[in-house]
């Protein structure tokens, strides 16, 4: 799980599957998703409910936990 959420550091601001680093799959491309906090907040809680078909396998099912984690991911921009 931890190396999956690494693949957020720095997105924050940035369209998913636009960045060179990681590994895209069509359907996350195509979301059209722009990563902020609240996309972030819903796509961690629940990846495959946000974008049926995501590689994505770890979520964060803890609302603390999850509101560390953004608070962590803002500051590596």
């Amino acid at each position: 799980a931890a190396g999956g959420m690494a693949t957020f550091s720095g997105k924050i601001g940035t369209k998913a599957g636009t960045q060179a680093t990681g590994i895209h799959s069509r359907v996350m491309v195509e979301s059209g998703i722009v990563w902020d906090r609240g996309s972030l907040r819903r796509f961690l809680s629940e990846p495959r409910q946000v974008v049926p078909g995501t590689i994505m396998m770890a979520r964060v099912p803890d609302a603390e936990t999850l509101e560390r984690l953004l608070d962590y991911l803002e500051t590596l921009r």
